[in-house]
């Protein structure tokens, strides 16, 4: 029984290993979604924003041209 124990033990380290890979890959797949969203989400949120702003100034700009000086 002696001589399968260091088999044992490699492949032991090895199933580690290999779990320890997929544990980090998925942690930075997760983490590299999670910031791409929040950057998207950002985006949406600026774009909106620049929307706003430009027909708050095109309403300025319009009344303006109406109002007789």
């Amino acid at each position: 029984m002696e001589t399968y124990a260091p088999v044992t033990s490699d492949v032991l380290c090895i199933a580690i290993g290999i779990g320890l890979l997929v544990w980090c890959s998925l942690a930075v797949y997760t983490a590299s979604r999670s910031d791409r969203l929040h950057q998207e989400h950002s985006m949406a949120s600026l774009q909106r924003s620049m929307e706003d702003s430009l027909r708050t100034l095109r309403l300025r700009r319009a009344m303006k041209r109406s109002i007789p000086e």
